[in-house]
């Protein structure tokens, strides 16, 4: 049965000049600033975060949008669902595949590597086809596309609403 635990963070700093486009691989607890797991009583409970990618999953919570079917628009964006890799891996590799530069696809913040995540991401429909996305990740088992739909606006950083995290905790005494 799935125990029900609150993190209890310690005060971090981080430095001024970091944010998560200069982080590759994994964070842990103390990094995120997490010293201890613990029940409602504040009794500590141990246990581990991110044994595997499947225990920490992130869907971003996308800005409501205008839904069109003007396929005039001049941006394609689809919902990506990746495992294992970070946004910006993610990008590239899609970009690689399609034989264009990262810098044209759009998003609204990076998520996590050693995660299951899910997002919207955009690109020139002048660019990118829906047919070569999805040929792509033919090629690329950790990527999946859908929800494809035309948009008149690329996705830039901050353009969310948030993100929901479903985290396991395993080894819980």
């Amino acid at each position: 049965p799935a125990a029900r635990v609150k993190c209890i963070r310690d005060a971090v700093e981080l430095p001024h000049d970091m944010d998560c486009g200069s982080i590759r691989g994994i964070a842990d607890e103390v990094e995120c600033g997490i010293s201890a797991f613990a029940n409602w009583d504040l009794t500590p409970v141990g246990g581990v975060l991110k044994s595997c990618p499947e225990d920490f999953v992130v869907k971003e919570l996308p800005l409501p949008e205008e839904p069109s079917e003007d396929w005039e628009l001049p941006y394609l964006r689809f919902r990506l669902r990746k495992r294992g890799v970070d946004t910006l891996e993610a990008v590239d590799a899609l970009a690689g595949a399609c034989r264009v530069s990262a810098h044209h696809f759009g998003f609204a913040g990076i998520k996590d590597s050693f995660a299951i995540t899910t997002q919207d991401l955009t690109v020139p429909c002048s660019v990118v086809s829906e047919a070569a996305l999805r040929s792509a990740v033919v090629a690329l088992p950790h990527l999946k596309v859908s929800r494809f739909r035309p948009a008149a606006a690329p996705l830039a950083p901050g353009m969310l609403q948030g993100n929901r995290f479903i985290l396991r905790i395993r080894g819980v005494r």
